[in-house]
């Protein structure tokens, strides 16, 4: 495959899978081949099974919800950002993934949301300053009090600089 030699490297993937029909790495590299050819439909269906056999890889979500987005089908977003979610309840600091939930959002048109995904992002790459504006963005349009609400505003606080940061504590 490295070789760009893409059928032969598919024959020999098929081949493994017909050994180890339940190895889910097998399936992720079958899935990562079909994605770099351009067929992600295909790709996604094989990164569904290898999250089906391993359902705790935040990788394999990650890698089958870039497959999703990839086809540029409106009706797998939410799919998309499902997988997203659970692979940040295990990784919330990794800023790709958050990236990749901006995406989803905003292409089904949730604005708030994406930004929000963005605040995230940028809090995790060290990124302060973008961080607080995203959050403050965000919060202007999610419902106040909302879990993702009260997230951005604990990114905003926890960005701002130490002057901004004393004064609020200081305001009831």
């Amino acid at each position: 495959y490295m070789r760009h030699r893409y059928d032969e490297a598919m024959t020999g993937i098929d081949a493994l899978l017909q050994t180890e029909p339940n190895n889910p790495y097998f399936h992720e590299m079958k899935a990562q081949m079909l994605l770099e050819s351009g067929k992600s439909s295909e790709a996604a269906a094989d990164y569904r099974r290898a999250v089906a056999l391993n359902e705790d890889s935040p990788l394999l979500r990650a890698e089958w919800a870039q497959a999703l987005l990839a086809t540029n089908d409106p009706s797998v977003l939410d799919e998309a950002a499902e997988q997203l979610q659970a692979a940040l309840r295990q990784e919330p600091q990794t800023p790709s993934l958050w990236r990749q939930l901006a995406t989803a959002w905003g292409r089904k048109g949730d604005q708030a949301a994406a930004t929000y995904a963005l605040a995230e992002e940028a809090a995790a790459m060290g990124r302060d300053r973008a961080a607080a504006q995203y959050a403050d963005r965000a919060m202007k349009g999610l419902p106040k009090g909302s879990a993702y609400w009260l997230r951005a505003q604990d990114i905003k606080l926890s960005t701002a600089p130490d002057d901004i940061r004393d004064k609020q504590k200081k305001e009831p």
